[in-house]
């Protein structure tokens, strides 16, 4: 990334992983209703900052990133 002052390098590559459940539920022989969760992470990956306004030039970055989704919906088997 560079935004024409600093330039930060994002080259590092981490462990991520991903947690699924789900469940379902019959309505009829041909409905189903159907949720699940996911649970998505990655390790901190490795960030550094060159350039740009001081302090933060020249500087490690901390990054963490996780999310959790939910999705529901209706299944139809024909």
């Amino acid at each position: 990334y560079n935004n024409g002052n600093a330039t930060l390098n994002d080259s590092d590559t981490v462990f991520a992983y991903q947690l699924v459940a789900g469940a379902s539920y019959a309505i009829n022989d041909a409905l189903s209703a159907v949720a699940d969760v996911r649970y998505f992470a990655l390790d901190d990956p490795e960030l550094t900052r060159f350039g740009g306004p001081p302090p933060a030039a020249f500087t490690d970055q901390d990054s963490e990133y996780d999310s959790v989704s939910v999705s529901v919906g209706l299944r139809y088997a024909f």
